[in-house]
């Protein structure tokens, strides 16, 4: 903390933007030694992170970051869920949030999705293919995923769908052994950590998002920008937001196999259809989550910050 006050101080900061709990708790204690304009922000339900991590002296964190939030001269979330959420949960009026999405370079994602997969994982001539991206975490539910997939290969029409699995995690023993006892070892891939994701989800005909809980989703929302059709868990919080309502992608309850497999299904025996709501998606998806649009979001909540300290300092 005294670290960084003395950076605000001789270095002149005139805005600090802080994202995550744990740099929030710092800042917060920095600006109150050298008073500077401060954006804090919040990246997913504090009821789900915060708790759910090991804290140390946690109930006293947690009053710390409540003062932090309550302090900051904007407070911003990256969904309306997230929101919601962190007002509850800190018992704050929501009104003391504002929400600032995350942002995206489109052209820098495309060109990067536009390469070819690593050797191993690409597409094999004659299968259809479904992606799930991200960390190998109870938060992701693979498991119910990998569930579900086994309920959709049941099915004769869908014996040429491969599952294509992208990350890594604490969790990644307990997947490989739950694949191996549905026998769907030569269906189901886990790819590890992959420097560059997008190639492959760009490879898939479906993307799926399996998740318990989000903040807000960069997974789903970068196969919104590569036009790939998807399904997602209606989870707390992100998916509906991100897809309207269920206007840009299939929407279903999450911890539910059953519907999840079934989603999966209809996606695919429909899929020319999922294809052409995913290409306007697509356009959607760039208005809404671009570089222009954050940045310029960015500079209403930089001006606030700055309005609302001065009218503090008064």
């Amino acid at each position: 903390v005294r670290d960084l006050a003395g950076v605000l101080e001789t270095r002149n900061i005139e805005l600090i933007y802080d994202r995550t709990y744990h740099m929030s708790l710092i800042t917060a204690a920095a600006a109150r030694l050298r008073p500077t304009p401060r954006i804090s922000t919040i990246v997913s339900d504090p009821r789900s992170d915060f708790e759910t991590n090991r804290e140390r002296f946690r109930w006293i964190k947690r009053r710390l970051l409540r003062r932090a939030y309550a302090e900051a001269d904007v407070a911003a979330c990256v969904s309306e869920g997230v929101r919601e959420a962190a007002a509850d949960y800190h018992r704050l009026p929501v009104e003391r949030f504002d929400v600032f999405h995350n942002l995206y370079d489109v052209e820098d994602l495309r060109a990067k999705a536009s390469e070819p997969p690593a050797e191993p994982f690409a597409r094999k001539a004659g299968r259809r293919r479904i992606v799930a991206a991200g960390r190998l975490h109870p938060a992701k539910a693979y498991d119910v995923l990998v569930e579900a997939f086994a309920e959709l290969s049941r099915n004769v029409s869908f014996s040429d769908v491969e599952l294509v699995i992208v990350g890594q995690g604490p969790l990644e023993t307990e997947l490989r052994q739950q694949v191996a006892g549905l026998h769907l070892g030569e269906k189901i891939v886990f790819t590890g950590f992959q420097p560059n994701p997008l190639p492959l989800v760009a490879s898939a005909d479906l993307f799926c998002l399996s998740s318990r809980y989000e903040g807000l989703p960069n997974a789903l929302i970068e196969a919104l920008l590569l036009g790939v059709p998807v399904v997602s868990t209606d989870c707390p919080h992100g998916p509906r937001e991100i897809l309207e309502g269920g206007r840009w992608g299939a929407l279903v309850p999450s911890e539910d196999a059953g519907a999840l497999a079934g989603a999966l299904a209809g996606a695919f025996e429909h899929l020319e259809p999922f294809r052409q709501r995913a290409l306007a998606a697509r356009e959607s998806a760039a208005r809404r989550f671009s570089l222009t649009a954050g940045l310029a979001r960015f500079d209403e909540l930089a001006a606030l910050a700055r309005g609302r300290f001065a009218e503090r300092g008064k």
